[in-house]
């Protein structure tokens, strides 16, 4: 009798003991935690609509102009392009390492880089302006400024120009301007027609004193030499711009 007395206290005790683990013994780390509970703040009750989300605005080109699209050649020591926004999508140049050497920098006036010709032993640096084809002897310099200004080409030292049209223009100083949202080709001042007997200045007779049809001969095969050369490499990743007076 003592034994089964002993048994029915010893699972007393263990029923008590059972039912006190579920009672206030319970910690608050134990307790579940509801990620729908009704205190949280940013919880979406049944219905809700969503906010609203803008809509990604579709990429657009920034504006340009059409003074470049038509076709000429350019022969130069040295090129300094500028111009705004987007000068890095109509421009590209020789990038072969083994030729030429390049710099980028950030400047105050924008993006600029730098291509120099490591030898007389190495092709010219040519460089495409939507359908203009240049090629300089030493050194261009690309600029694509932060503000608004219009698109520069400068040719300086020994410089000479020819569009399809036969019209020339040769001199140590070539500048010519696109206004953004122009389509006006652009010609350098003081071109003359093929046929026309270049303008006698000291800028012309500078140019070794070459005589018209010996200039335009030169700008024949000059053309014909870049167009032979085919595809031309991107200048870079593209990328901003600046205001810093041509060289």
């Amino acid at each position: 009798m003592s034994n089964r007395f002993a048994f029915a206290a010893i699972a007393a005790s263990l029923a008590l003991t059972a039912c006190g683990s579920t009672g206030s013994g319970t910690t608050r780390a134990q307790a579940p935690i509801s990620p729908g509970d009704a205190s949280t703040e940013t919880a979406m009750t049944e219905g809700e609509a969503p906010e609203p989300v803008a809509p990604v605005k579709p990429w657009a080109p920034a504006p340009w102009t059409g003074s470049f699209q038509g076709t000429a050649v350019m022969l130069a020591n040295t090129f300094r392009i500028e111009g705004p926004a987007g000068l890095l999508e109509h421009v590209v140049a020789s990038s072969d390492d083994a030729f030429y050497d390049r710099s980028v920098e950030t400047t105050p006036d924008g993006l600029m880089q730098v291509i120099r010709r490591l030898g007389t032993d190495v092709p010219e640096i040519r460089v495409q302006v939507d359908g203009w084809t240049l090629a300089a002897f030493d050194r261009v310099t690309i600029l694509e400024r932060i503000d608004d200004s219009p698109v520069r080409v400068i040719a300086s030292g020994d410089a000479l120009w020819r569009d399809s049209n036969g019209r020339i223009a040769q001199g140590q100083r070539i500048e010519c301007t696109g206004e953004i949202g122009d389509d006006t080709p652009a010609i350098p001042a003081g071109a003359t027609e093929a046929t026309q007997e270049a303008p006698e200045s000291a800028e012309a007779e500078s140019v070794e004193a070459r005589e018209p049809a010996a200039v335009e001969a030169e700008a024949d095969m000059a053309l014909e030499a870049l167009e032979a050369l085919g595809a031309i490499d991107p200048v870079m990743e593209r990328a901003p711009d600046a205001a810093a007076g041509p060289q």
